[in-house]
């Protein structure tokens, strides 16, 4: 039912289907608040409800408790009843309005392989306890107003293996050594940010990364010469930063790159 006009309430009766594993209607204009009964369908492991007016905000605590083979929800709020996931493997919730602080309840969260809160206007700093997720696989918190330094407990998560995306917020110190640890790592993007200091030459280390962008920042000083070890990077985006000494020449020899841009630096050279 997701992405049609329906508007007015969700019905109580609900509740009587006993075996609705997916419920979703997200991008509706629904609204009043969630019935009772949605509750009491254990067998749910999608919930979608992005995108409506739904009181949303009178989430009963314990009501996740009663789902447990749940495993997506998206939603439009984030409640600290999402601590009781405990068994939730993806949790989008992007393309909302979502504001306010990520909640620390978010640390319970062990099981959880996506977390994507991109496009939102949460602010404040980058929890630390996302370094309790050790199944993730792919963190996205661009595009929102988080602000301060990156925690290193966020590199030095081994399981990512997909997406790291940090860009468009307002993170600020430098990209630290620990990058390095992210060996198995296909993007990383921190564009558009208030980083500076120099890209560390650990960057090297992430040797099958295929995307990394880095644009729109403060980095200063040389390009690592690690980046040429990157041999499976297609796009390496590194424009409107403050690097100087020469260009890489080195960067020839990556046959898989497709996409080069250093554009607006101090770099010199052939």
């Amino acid at each position: 039912m997701a992405y049609n006009n329906l508007e007015g309430s969700i019905p109580e009766e609900i509740g009587h289907l006993k075996n609705l594993i997916v419920f979703a209607i997200a991008v509706n204009t629904l609204s009043g608040a969630l019935p009772s009964s949605l509750y009491n369908l254990s067998s749910l492991t999608v919930i979608s409800l992005a995108v409506n007016h739904l009181n949303i905000t009178q989430l009963p605590y314990n009501m996740f408790s009663t789902l447990p083979n749940l495993e997506h929800l998206t939603i439009g709020t984030i409640p600290t009843s999402f601590g009781n996931l405990l068994e939730i493997k993806e949790l989008r919730l992007d393309g909302n309005q979502l504001s306010g602080e990520a909640s620390p309840s978010l640390e319970n969260l062990s099981e959880l392989i996506v977390l994507t809160i991109s496009r939102n206007m949460v602010e404040g700093k980058i929890p630390t306890t996302i370094g309790n997720m050790t199944s993730l696989l792919s963190l996205d918190l661009s595009e929102n107003n988080f602000h301060g330094v990156v925690p290193l407990r966020v590199f030095g998560l081994p399981s990512l293996s997909i997406v790291l995306n940090l860009s468009h917020n307002s993170l600020n110190g430098s990209l630290p050594i620990e990058v390095g640890k992210l060996k198995n790592l296909g993007t990383l993007d921190v564009s558009e940010n208030n980083l500076s200091g120099e890209i560390p030459s650990t960057i090297g280390e992430c040797t099958i990364m295929e995307y990394l962008n880095v644009q729109k920042n403060s980095f200063n000083g040389p390009m690592p010469p690690s980046l040429t070890l990157m041999k499976g990077l297609t796009y390496l985006d590194i424009p409107q930063n403050n690097l100087s000494g020469s260009i890489l020449i080195d960067l020839q020899n990556i046959s898989s790159l497709q996409y080069l841009n250093i554009l607006f630096n101090m770099s010199n050279g052939e």
